[in-house]
């Protein structure tokens, strides 16, 4: 049964794969080396059998002094005649011969043999003498196994110890680099164990390093775990929102039922009545605004293609009616088409002319401009009211943003029109931009969207 962590069975795999390929390693060596170590045993007997047949080829050579001479304890001599007879010995055999067989010595070519010799092995060369092709003799120079396998030992063993040491290095190794690269792994899961139990989620971050398949991971986890975070952040933000923006129309609401309880007569009940009515449209507009503001995505729409001139020019006729003190003029050109949802971007161009109307004084001027430029339509509002500052320009799009002028002057603003507008344009490919009144007198609202465009990605 593996380790549970992803360190230690990285190491223990490793290890067992390490044991094999040094198994591999160590039967190779051994085969590689026992027969390189032969060759080079079997080339230095027939040197030595050479370098024997040279020194006899003098008829006045002491063949005993020459075996004598030759001979060392790990190299053993022998001469025979041509019918196999023993004509010199090293002293080390005593009385004894090599173990070479008459099958052995029939040929007129070297042969080697392995034979065992008291207990143990010799590795035998049996050297023919041949005069005018004919046999008239043979050098047999043996030597004994062990040494040969004693130095296959040291070389196995002198390979296991290396391969041991190399072992453990690699292992404390792949321990280490397997705990490298798994750390964003192990703080991702820290994190995310912290953040099921915080009552506000922690933002995860994911530090390298990292193979690049941990590190997806690691961001994919995380990505999951922040959308998770936003999403209870926007629904947190949602009900912070509407009991705050909600407060006031419901409060007017019901005070004008209670008004309506005890009015004294039927003009004072019809009053309080229109202003219930009143508080019931602010509530849901707002109830609206709140939920177009909390979509993460465009939820299903009724795209489709729109005349946008005429729009514009309706949009304008109801300011008309509902600021009847301002002076509103336009310049829409005809026959601009888009593909937008009619209602959305109705309500987006109402709130846009309503944020001129609420902060321009009566008898003020707005100009609404209408025109394609390009691929793209625009519509341009402009007027002559307090304007904006560069920093409230900048944040006149956040949800319940207004400016110290626009609390002053239009204290009951809920300051989410041109936060819908702006989430509207953007939904359908457009923008919403506002400029400062450094730059302008007034307010400039800028609404650019593209031409026959559907709904935003």
């Amino acid at each position: 049964m593996l380790p549970r962590g992803v360190s230690a069975r990285f190491a223990v795999t490793f290890g067992a794969l390490f044991v094999v390929i040094l198994g591999l390693l160590v039967a190779l060596v051994v085969y590689v080396a026992s027969g390189w170590l032969e060759s080079a045993l079997d080339d230095h007997l027939v040197s030595v059998a050479r370098d024997a047949e040279a020194r006899m080829e003098d008829p006045d050579v002491d063949r005993g002094f020459l075996v004598e001479r030759l001979s060392s304890p790990t190299q053993i001599i022998e001469l025979r005649d041509a019918d196999g007879t023993v004509l010199a010995r090293s002293s080390l055999l005593d009385e004894q011969t090599l173990p070479v067989s008459r099958a052995s010595m029939a040929r007129e070519q070297r042969t080697f043999i392995t034979a065992p010799y008291e207990g143990g092995r010799l590795r035998v060369l049996v050297h023919p003498l041949l005069v005018d092709g004919e046999v008239t003799g043979y050098v047999n120079v043996a030597t004994p196994l062990p040494g040969l396998a004693r130095q296959v030992r040291q070389l196995v063993l002198i390979i296991l110890l290396i391969g041991t040491i190399a072992l453990g290095l690699s292992l404390v190794a792949t321990w280490l680099v397997a705990g490298w690269l798994t750390r964003p792994l192990r703080e991702l899961a820290a994190a995310v164990r912290r953040n099921a139990t915080a009552e506000v989620p922690e933002e995860i971050t994911v530090r390298p390093p990292g193979s690049a398949e941990v590190m997806a991971v690691a961001h994919a986890v995380r990505e999951l775990t922040e959308e998770q975070r936003l999403r209870l952040e926007r629904e947190r933000s949602f009900f912070a929102d509407s009991s705050h923006v909600l407060r006031t129309p419901l409060a007017v609401l019901q005070g004008n039922l209670e008004l309506m309880e005890h009015a004294q007569d039927d003009a004072e009940r019809r009053d309080a009545v229109r202003q219930a009515q009143s508080a019931l449209q602010s509530v849901n507009r707002t109830v609206r605004g709140l939920l177009l503001l909390s979509r993460e995505r465009p939820g299903v729409a009724d795209w489709r293609l729109v005349d946008l001139s005429a729009l514009a020019a309706s949009v304008a006729a109801e300011f008309r009616r509902a600021w009847p003190d301002h002076n509103l003029t336009c310049d829409i050109e005809p026959g601009i088409e888009v593909a937008v949802d009619e209602h959305e971007l109705r309500e987006a161009l109402e709130a846009v002319l309503e944020n001129a109307g609420r902060y321009t004084p009566a008898g003020g001027a707005v100009d609404l401009r209408c025109y394609s430029e390009q691929d793209h339509a625009v519509i341009d509002v402009r007027d002559n009211g307090i304007g904006l500052s560069e920093d409230e320009a900048r944040r006149a799009t956040d949800r319940f943003f207004r400016g110290f002028e626009a609390r002053a002057l239009q204290p009951g603003g809920s300051g989410l029109g041109l936060a819908i507008a702006r989430r509207i344009l953007a939904m359908h490919g457009g923008r919403l931009s506002i400029a400062p009144r450094e730059d302008v007198t007034g307010a400039h609202l800028t609404i650019v969207l593209p031409l026959l465009a559907g709904p935003a990605d």
